[in-house]
């Protein structure tokens, strides 16, 4: 389900960019904003699947994940991503996401 729903998002807020990369802590951060179930983590709850508890750490697999099926270059060490972009919090607001 997870899966399912990181690609949804990705499809409306990562790009394909010729030149450019994306932090991994961009990304989350972005996926909170659209996901509002995920916005926090709750460390008194355990995360499981079905669940709206998810770490960063699951994120940034699910970010992985996803860009080894489009076929994409590997993540650096770093947590970027090359010819990536995510969309900002201020698109994401003004295509109707709020805080």
């Amino acid at each position: 389900m997870r899966r399912s729903e990181f690609a949804k998002f990705a499809g409306e807020f990562i790009e394909l960019v010729k030149v450019g990369s994306v932090h991994q802590s961009d990304v989350v951060r972005s996926y909170r904003l659209y996901y509002s179930k995920y916005r926090t983590f709750r460390e008194d709850e355990d995360e499981e699947e079905g669940t709206d508890n998810i770490t960063d750490a699951a994120v940034v697999r699910l970010l992985r994940s996803w860009n080894r099926t489009q076929g994409m270059p590997l993540g650096r060490s770093s947590g970027f991503y090359k010819i990536l972009k995510v969309k900002t919090v201020d698109q994401a607001v003004d295509r109707g996401f709020s805080l």
